[in-house]
């Protein structure tokens, strides 16, 4: 009696967002940073990084694209020795001169304009998920994901490796063939509700609780 699921507070932001989707459709790729082996262990980079970028490039003229890399991506593919400085500066300016870079900490507007996000990072699966769109989801298999996470992931499409990347992409994206959709629109209640904001749900359970006898609390 004492646990209340509101759902996350911080996607109440989607009551009152606006879809803008003009032009070509924007794809977001937004890689993770947990190479580490004691860490999260989410990131896929090293395996696919310089694939999606090439992806990127061949599909320019019928995707617009954007690059929302974890704002300490660059630093963990030094650190990691998966990438010099140098080789890490040139991929990011590669990106700048294909599309968006993103680098802030701001990505809902980004969201609002997209059509479909390509990431391995745990935080965006969630996230995203209210947007409806298809996500093609980067799988470490060293990664453990919670409950929560269980619960939707498995709309998303599972990626392992870059030729079931190729083949998901040209299946989901260039065909249109978004055969999880509906799974994924039935996900979606299950951390946001469209009807009220978990803002006002906790305002509204915290002055119950206030009014109660304190013998009822």
């Amino acid at each position: 009696n004492n646990v209340h699921i509101v759902g996350w507070p911080k996607l109440d932001i989607y009551q009152d967002m606006e879809i803008i989707k003009t032009g070509k459709p924007l794809i977001i790729y937004a890689p993770h940073h947990s190479f580490e082996e004691k860490g999260l262990n989410l990131a896929t980079f090293q395996y696919n990084g310089q694939y999606i970028l090439e992806l990127a490039k061949q599909t320019a003229d019928r995707f617009d694209w954007a690059f929302k890399p974890h704002p300490r991506l660059k630093h963990a593919l030094v650190l990691n020795k998966i990438m010099t400085e140098q080789q890490a500066d040139k991929y990011y300016g590669e990106w700048e001169k294909l599309g968006t870079l993103c680098n802030d900490g701001s990505y809902f507007e980004l969201f609002s304009k997209s059509s479909a996000m390509i990431t391995d990072c745990c935080s965006f699966l969630g996230e995203y998920l209210p947007t409806g769109n298809p996500v093609l989801h980067l799988i470490n298999t060293k990664a453990q994901f919670n409950d929560v996470a269980k619960s939707f992931i498995g709309s998303f499409y599972q990626i392992l490796d870059n030729k079931q990347l190729g083949e998901e992409f040209e299946r989901v994206l260039v065909e249109k063939n978004d055969y999880k959709h509906a799974e994924r629109m039935q996900k979606i209640s299950l951390i946001f509700d469209k009807n009220e904001k978990a803002g006002i749900k906790i305002y509204k359970i915290i002055t119950n609780l206030l009014d109660r006898p304190k013998d009822n609390r």
